[in-house]
Formats: C-alpha cells, structure tokens, sequence
C-alpha cells in the first residue's frame, strides 16, 4: 500500500509589522510637566508616560534606585532598557527617558539648541549642518 507526502507548509513571506502609534506630548495634570505617552516597541506592549527631557547616565541611575523604569527613544517609538541595552547603548549616545513621577528632578541631560527645535526652518535644499 502506497504511503501518501504531508502537504509541505506554507511559507509566510514575511512576519507581520508591529505597528505602533508614535509617543504623543501631553502635559502631566497633576505636576504641568511634559511626559510622552506611547506604547512601548515589544511584542506584548504596554502603555508607558515618560517624561520628555532626556537623563544623563547619572539621572539614569537615580531613576533606577528610585524605581523607575528607563525607556529610550528612537525617533518616536519608546523601547524598554534592560540591563543588556544599559551596558550597551549608554545614555550618552542614546536619548533615555524616564518614567514619569510627579515632582521628582533626575539629573537632565544639557538642552541644546539642537534637541530644543523639532523642525528645521529653512529652505529643503539647505541641510542643518
């Protein structure tokens, strides 16, 4: 008796994106600070408010020992920090966002002019350098 081949399986082309909204600006309610509001860039995402200035690596560490969660930014997408991306992206090449707590003053990162404008004026063919 002749024995029947298992279908093969279907191939996906290609795994499904994760779309998530972009970190939307809103000012806390309670402390008038500004927070970012998104969902953070992981397979089971949850809801995060961080605040919007960036921390040093000092900050970062306060932030820690005081029991809140570090993000980082990248462009608008808040990625949780382990220990792993700690050790690896600093928060000197990385822009780190704490989760927000009322009336509590971390360590900021200095504000330049550069972090400070969010557009650029001028004309297209003339790149910010």
């Amino acid at each position: 008796m002749p024995t029947r081949k298992k279908p093969a399986p279907k191939k996906t082309t290609r795994p499904t994106p994760r779309l998530r909204p972009p970190a939307t600006e809103y000012t806390c309610p309670h402390c008038l600070a500004r927070v970012l509001t998104g969902w953070d860039d992981d397979l089971m995402a949850s809801k995060h408010t961080v605040d919007a200035t960036p921390v040093t690596a000092l900050g970062e560490l306060e932030a820690w020992e005081s029991g809140l969660a570090c993000f980082e930014l990248a462009g608008q997408r808040i990625s949780w920090r382990d220990h792993w991306r700690v050790a690896t992206r600093p928060a000197s090449v990385v822009s780190v966002h704490p989760a927000h707590r009322c009336h509590l003053h971390l360590e900021r990162a200095p504000q330049t002019q550069a972090t400070q404008d969010t557009h650029w004026p001028g004309r297209p063919d003339q790149p910010p350098y």
